[in-house]
């Protein structure tokens, strides 16, 4: 319990002391700092869209029996499918 006392009271004065340092560091630092935690939001959205695309179409494949190899070559037109006359 004292030692929490203490720390409060050093957490207090050091806030006091270096208060002008960190108000002008928020100003100033806050909008660059901002803007890349929002880049990188942006950045691991579109990795995480794009990982759970690929789990899907692999797991819907595997649902259907077939492999996404299969699935390419159906969709261009080179699956080995001939069409009867």
């Amino acid at each position: 319990m004292i030692t929490f006392l203490l720390g409060a009271i050093a957490g207090g004065v050091a806030a006091t002391y270096w208060q002008p340092d960190l108000s002008r560091m928020r100003t100033e630092r806050m909008p660059q700092l901002r803007q890349r935690l929002a880049d990188r939001v942006e950045s691991a959205e579109r990795t995480i869209v794009q990982q759970v695309g690929n789990a899907s179409t692999k797991a819907c494949g595997l649902l259907r029996g077939r492999s996404p190899d299969k699935d390419e070559a159906l969709k261009s037109g080179s699956g080995g499918v001939t069409q009867l006359r």
